[in-house]
């Protein structure tokens, strides 16, 4: 029996419209390990030594293909492709006519997409026994959206940068609200929010423009 749950957002659009989605809880990560027992327990013919190899031949022909600018698709599992971006302390070339223009050192893979097979997706659902488990909601900001975005703009001419912890607690909202809406903040330019790093290191900094005035 695997749970889901409705999530509520923060309505960080200030339109008054509440909005949310479905998760499906996460009891615990399996690992390596765990899909070879699995695969040893349940397969036909499948011992332990060959799983792992056929995984490790699996991963370096999906090194050799999207290194090579490939798009993959493994039937019945789904299709990957890269997603590249720019190094770190780098940022994004203007399209400006005149801007300067990132040399190859500069840019680099970011992560890889995978799109899921529907017959993958029909089939999960198919195995899957749903039930339904409490409503999340938002631990709720005692400040509006522009009171919000005014405090992350003046603790980063302090500090210099902000990390989502930061965000969350000058703001009061709990840290996925933050980083949900730190991550719609920066998609609109106008808010004068970009980032630098990436995963972990990932910082929220002013724009060069943001900064100087």
């Amino acid at each position: 029996m695997a749970e889901y749950y409705y999530q509520e957002m923060n309505d960080v659009h200030g339109d008054g419209v509440r909005r949310g989605y479905y998760r499906m809880r996460t009891y615990h990560q399996i690992s390596t390990e765990d899909l070879l027992d699995f695969m040893e327990r349940n397969g036909a013919h499948v011992n332990r030594g060959t799983s792992l190899l056929v995984l490790e031949e699996l991963r370096a022909a999906l090194v050799h293909f999207l290194a090579f600018g490939h798009s993959v698709h493994i039937d019945q599992l789904g299709s990957m492709r890269v997603s590249l971006g720019v190094a770190e302390d780098k940022e994004v070339e203007g399209a400006e006519e005149d801007a300067g223009h990132r040399n190859a050192r500069s840019v680099e893979v970011r992560s890889v997409t995978f799109r899921p097979d529907k017959g993958l997706c029909q089939e999960i659902t198919q195995a899957a026994r749903l039930e339904r488990g409490r409503t999340r909601r938002p631990k709720p900001s005692p400040y509006t959206l522009e009171e919000r975005i005014e405090k992350a703009r003046h603790f980063i001419t302090e500090k210099g940068m902000m990390r989502i912890t930061d965000y969350a607690v000058l703001t009061g909202l709990s840290r996925p609200s933050a980083s949900r809406e730190i991550n719609l903040l920066l998609r609109d330019a106008s808010n004068g929010f970009t980032t630098l790093g990436r995963g972990s290191h990932r910082v929220i900094v002013l724009r060069r423009d943001e900064a100087t005035e």
